[in-house]
Order: structure tokens, then sequence, then C-alpha cells
């Protein structure tokens, strides 16, 4: 006779499932890692908490996100303590990645320098699987791998030259916040690359049509001290606007510097 499972058991199971799903792919190309971790996190909290009516309206790249809820304040109330919670969901991350699933090597990554799923934050278990993910073809983890050479963590020795090759490499592959970092290497010509300011605005428009938060700050930034274009504060405000709605608070902070 089968036994019935607990509830957690239940959840767990699905959590599993999602987390097969969202790294496998199936939920759409070119997530950051943070925007997997997040979207399987809000899988798992909503059926624990049963909260049937509260949807995900958006992740961010850098992992913030919005749900919008169709019925009860509790009911939301419920969901986001779930996900303000920390859990133990690194286990099922890890035995993918061990699989050699390459999103989950980058949201194992991204959980390693953030310090959760259970798991004590480590700069260098961050970079070992961002470095896997990126070897393995995710352009999540090219991205974060490139954040760490260019700040020097996780071991790693400070390298713009190293960042701009896998910021290009994750942009090569579609990810949009390796396309604003690629075009902050050209706004600054770092890392071997050669000061372009319009390669950079090119860039940066790339990324932020693609919907990247920081991609809207810094082409804001750039309409409004003319850096690869001529200046234009209107220009700059629209996309100031749009990537503060995107949870950007460096555009925030340049509506309120602006009396926006």
């Amino acid at each position: 006779m089968m036994l019935a499972r607990s509830p957690r058991a239940r959840s767990r199971s699905l959590f599993l499932t999602l987390v097969i799903v969202v790294v496998g792919g199936c939920a759409g190309a070119n997530l950051t890692p943070e925007q997997e971790w997040v979207m399987a996190k809000f899988a798992d909290c909503k059926t624990r908490t049963n909260a049937i009516n509260v949807n995900l309206d958006r992740v961010a790249p850098n992992g913030s996100w919005h749900a919008s809820m169709a019925q009860t304040q509790t009911e939301y109330n419920r969901l986001v303590e779930c996900m303000n919670s920390e859990d133990d969901s690194a286990p099922l991350y890890r035995r993918l990645a061990d699989g050699g699933n390459s999103r989950a090597m980058a949201a194992l990554g991204w959980m390693y320098e953030r310090g959760s799923g259970g798991l004590a934050q480590d700069d260098a278990e961050a970079v070992k699987w961002y470095r896997k993910g990126a070897d393995a073809g995710n352009a999540g983890a090219m991205t974060n791998l490139a954040v760490m050479y260019s700040r020097g963590r996780g071991g790693l020795s400070q390298d713009d030259a190293e960042a701009a090759t896998w910021y290009r490499r994750g942009a090569d592959g579609g990810s949009l916040r390796a396309m604003a970092g690629l075009g902050t290497m050209y706004e600054t010509g770092r890392g071997g690359i050669e000061k372009n300011e319009s390669e950079a605005l090119r860039w940066y428009r790339k990324s932020a049509e693609g919907g990247d938060s920081y991609a809207m700050y810094l082409l804001g930034r750039a309409y409004e001290r003319g850096t690869g274009v001529a200046v234009d504060r209107v220009e700059a405000v629209q996309w100031y606007r749009k990537a503060a709605a995107g949870g950007s608070e460096s555009a925030a902070q340049r509506l309120k510097a602006l009396g926006k």
C-alpha cells in the first residue's frame, strides 16, 4: 500500500519538478540565475501557502520580483512571507547540476554568492559553479563570472580583460545583463577594448529594449551625459523611469536628483 505523502513532501516534489522545467529551458530562454531561482521558489511558495490567486508578474534580471493578487491580501501576505524566508533547495539544484544541467549550475552559483537555499555564502564556490555553467554554455553563468572577474571576487584576481571576454560571450549567448556589461567596457575603454561611446550606446540600447533595468539606467545616463549621443534630458528621464519601474535604485535616485 502506498502511503500518502505529507504536504511538505508533495511541495518538495512539485518544487523539484518546477526546477527541472525552469533550469531545463522550458520557462523561457536567457533567464539569469537569479530569475531562475526566484521563479522556482515562487511556485514552491505558492503551493506551500495555497496562494492560488497570486501571480508572478515580473522578475528582473537581478532577481527582484513583483507579484499581483487577484483576491485576498492574506493570501498575498502569506506568499510574500514565504518568498522572504530561507529554504533548503540547494540539494535539488546540485542534483541537476551534477547531472550536467548548465542552468542549474548557474543557479547554484548564484545561491552560493547570495548565501541562500541553505548554503553558506561562499564566493569561491560561486565562481566554481559559474565557471562550470559558463563552460557548459550558459549565458547567465558567463555574465556572473564576468562580474566576479570585474570585482576580483571568489579568489579571482581583478581582471578586466577576462571580464570583457566573458561579457562578450554572454552577450553573444543572449544575456541582456552581459550586453549591458559589455557596453560599460566600451564606454570606459577597459578590458583591452578600445573606448567607443557609440558602441557602448548600441549595447545599452539593445539590452534596454530587451527589458534589462540596469541597461535602461545606463541608457538614461548616456542621454543625460551625452555619452555617444546628444544630450537629451527628456529621453534620459524616460529611460530612468522605465529602469526605476524595473527595480533600479540608481535610476530612482537620478529621478529624485532631477526633481522627477
